[in-house]
């Protein structure tokens, strides 16, 4: 078995993602949120949109990352090897 195909390394790679789509999410969104409500204004007012959008990838990706291994629980993974999957069919 090759190192690119162990379970540390992958496992090692998703903790890391989700903490990095967590950060961004923390970033973009929380924080914001939290000047808002301590009524005190940005720093830089000019990198707010880029937080935002930063906050905003994170939660998609975050959401692909709970919702991917959610969809092959329900419908089963064994359904994808014969076909499209029956959502896709609709």
């Amino acid at each position: 078995m090759s190192w690119y195909e162990t379970i540390k390394l992958h496992l090692g790679v998703l903790i890391f993602c989700l903490l990095l789509f967590l950060t961004a999410t923390m970033a973009g969104i929380v924080r914001p949120s939290l000047r808002v409500l301590q009524q005190r204004n940005s720093h830089l007012p000019q990198l707010t949109w880029v937080r935002s959008i930063a906050g905003l990838v994170g939660i998609l990706n975050l959401t692909f990352i709970v919702g991917l291994p959610l969809y092959l629980w329900r419908w089963g993974a064994w359904k994808l090897v014969d076909g499209v999957g029956p959502v896709a069919v609709g």
